[in-house]
C-alpha cells in the first residue's frame, strides 16, 4: 500500500504529494488523493507514485470514487 506523503513524479519531477490512501474492494485496486500542479489535473494524465515500497503507476480520474450504480467500473457494454 502506498502510504500518506509519498511523492507523486512526472517526468522525473516532483509534482505533487500523496495525502490519503485507501484499499477500495469495490475497485479492487488502491485509490489515494493528492495534490498536483494545476497544469496536471486533466483527467487521465500518467504520473507515478514513489513510496516507500517502490514505484507505482498512477492517473488523475474524476472524483468522487464511489460510484454507487457502477457506471464508470462497469460500463453498460459490459452489463449486457
Amino acid at each position: 500500500a502506498i502510504e500518506p506523503g509519498a511523492r507523486i513524479m512526472k517526468d522525473g519531477e516532483q509534482v505533487g504529494t500523496v495525502n490519503s490512501t485507501a484499499y477500495s474492494r469495490h475497485l479492487m485496486k488502491s485509490i489515494a488523493l493528492g495534490h498536483v500542479k494545476p497544469e496536471l489535473k486533466a483527467w487521465g494524465t500518467p504520473l507515478e507514485i514513489v513510496s516507500e515500497r517502490g514505484t507505482f503507476p498512477a492517473y488523475v480520474v474524476r472524483t468522487p470514487f464511489y460510484d454507487p450504480h457502477r457506471i464508470r467500473t462497469h460500463p453498460l457494454e459490459e452489463r449486457a
